[in-house]
């Protein structure tokens, strides 16, 4: 049984991912949006992104909308109810935290002496 909404049929927007060693962090281009346009959905296999603005042409604002689905090759190495995003100067930025056991480590090496 498929409990998960359809995606919706917007095109993508230019976006670019990195990972950051704790998370992975997506920035998508998404000028005029508000926080009230955009819905974040933390999925089972991934990550959903759907800009869908409030239409009103009265104060001259209408987007396109968009849609982007961000498929997490091996889902259970992310902590997706950590998952948080917020919006500056038209850059939607997505962050998706990697559970504690999958992060890289960083090994110090030291200086041995003779014994």
């Amino acid at each position: 049984m498929n409990i998960l909404k359809k995606v919706p049929d917007y095109p993508e927007t230019k976006f670019v991912a990195e990972s950051k060693g704790d998370y992975i962090q997506v920035d998508m281009v998404a000028p005029g949006y508000t926080v009230d346009d955009l819905t974040i959905e933390a999925r089972e296999n991934g990550v959903l992104v759907v800009g869908k603005p409030k239409k009103s042409i009265g104060d001259g604002r209408l987007l396109p909308g968009f849609s982007n689905f961000f498929n997490l090759e091996d889902p259970k190495k992310f902590d997706r109810k950590s998952v948080t995003a917020e919006i500056y100067n038209g850059v939607l930025t997505v962050k998706i935290p990697v559970m504690e056991e999958y992060r890289t480590v960083k090994i110090k090496v030291v200086q041995a002496t003779a014994e």
